[in-house]
């Protein structure tokens, strides 16, 4: 078991005296294990869902945060959680797991972070990013959490009276290592909170954090741009805010919690973080959705519910050209989403068989309704769905002769993701 040397009594003494109420233990112990099973279920599921892309510093975020409540429990694990004072291998091994665990749960923050800074200083896509700095923003946390666990088992075997039982786990009463991991994280967490500023004026400055609205349909053309969507929006400025603030001060209290050993207040709001990552990060919609949480209707079930209901306003009987007043009902108008606006300058009177009308938003050609041969083949199509035109691969589909649709399997617009698409 550790040896209690007398000669360090001021290093040694704010360690010795503690009192953990019953209630501490398993809460602490319940918040860090649950946070562990939510994350790897959302892990799985990111993994498995093929639709879901993120990036690899988000994954490698949550499987970080999976480790570092194991890491926390290994005397729970080990079976010595209520003895005062373990015996020297065991607390010795959960003294190195414990320091290791700051550094790799906060660099593994910062990575995800400075990752998301880069893709929005220069927008790529997520697969011509350069590999090397990816693996480097990767490997970077589990490196520096190696490297305290090594520092702290050699300093622990060298020294033996200098690793002493803690509140929830063991710990090594050495103020070089303590010091310099708390100046590191410290470093590292600062830093990321500045890059999460600069990120949200990045998007608050960009005119393409919204996807750009289409234009009016007398001004609409075949070469009118696609739309394009940068998917950094508002929401996805909150989760980074929200992320970076919690964690910041979760590390803080993690820090607190080696140089203030009498208060369980920041092991406590510690062993938190992995229910807040999860929270955070699980609650975007394409997850609820893979999940079966959540509304389901994608755009063209809400184009579908909008010509719906211009078929009921407009009734059964179809009125002859002349005596029309609402071009609504009578076109036949390709919603991109909230239904595409139809210019109140236009008349159906003017519409002739050689005659088209100019899409709203894809720059397509419009044919009015009562110039269609076959109304019942075209009606059969309005409950597909509608196409994706964020993605760039993908052209715009044009009501012509063929009226053909491909579906789409990108994301819609309105959803947030950590891929910025150009």
């Amino acid at each position: 078991m550790p040896v209690h040397a007398h000669g360090h009594g001021s290093t040694l003494a704010r360690y010795h005296s503690y009192y953990i109420p019953p209630f501490a233990l398993p809460l602490y112990f319940i918040f860090l294990l649950l946070g562990a099973s939510l994350l790897i279920a959302l892990i799985i599921t990111l993994a498995l869902v093929r639709p879901l892309h993120r990036t690899a510093t988000l994954l490698n975020l949550c499987v970080a945060w999976v480790a570092v409540p194991l890491m926390l429990s290994f005397l729970l694990f080990a079976g010595q959680v209520n003895n005062p004072q373990p015996s020297f291998p065991v607390c010795l091994t959960s003294a190195a797991l414990a320091l290791g665990a700051s550094p790799l749960g906060g660099f593994a923050a910062s990575s995800m972070v400075f990752q998301i800074f880069l893709l929005v200083v220069h927008p790529i896509r997520m697969g011509d990013n350069d590999r090397w700095v990816t693996l480097a923003l990767v490997a970077f946390p589990w490196v520096a959490g190696l490297a305290y666990l090594i520092a702290t088992l050699g300093v622990g075997l060298a020294h033996p009276n200098l690793v002493i039982r803690s509140k929830f786990y063991c710990i090594l009463a050495s103020d070089p290592i303590t010091s310099a991991s708390s100046a590191m994280i410290i470093f590292a967490m600062v830093l990321s909170v500045l890059l999460i500023l600069t990120i949200i004026l990045k998007v608050y400055r960009t005119p393409l954090r919204r996807p750009s609205p289409p234009p009016p349909s007398h001004t609409a053309s075949a070469h009118t741009p696609r739309i394009k969507s940068n998917l950094l929006d508002l929401q996805l400025c909150l989760r980074l805010l929200i992320f970076g603030g919690y964690v910041l001060f979760a590390i803080f209290a993690g820090i607190v919690a080696f140089w203030n050993y009498a208060s369980l207040v920041p092991d406590l709001v510690l062993s938190t973080v992995p229910i807040a990552v999860f929270c955070i990060f699980a609650s975007q919609r394409d997850v609820l959705r893979a999940w079966g949480i959540g509304r389901k209707t994608d755009r063209g079930e809400r184009g579908e519910s909008m010509r719906g209901s211009q078929r009921q306003s407009t009734g059964s009987e179809r009125k002859p050209p002349s005596v029309s007043n609402d071009p609504l009902a009578e076109l036949d108008v390709l919603e991109m989403g909230a239904g595409a606006p139809v210019s109140p300058s236009l008349s159906v009177d003017a519409a002739t068989p050689d005659s088209t009308l100019v899409g709203t938003s894809l720059g397509c050609p419009l044919t009015p309704v009562l110039d269609d041969p076959h109304p019942e083949k075209h009606q059969g199509m309005q409950g597909e769905e509608e196409v994706d035109l964020a993605d760039e691969e993908l052209e715009p589909p044009c009501l012509g002769e063929e009226r053909v649709r491909r579906s789409s399997f990108t994301r819609t617009p309105e959803d947030d993701r950590f891929v910025l698409r150009s």
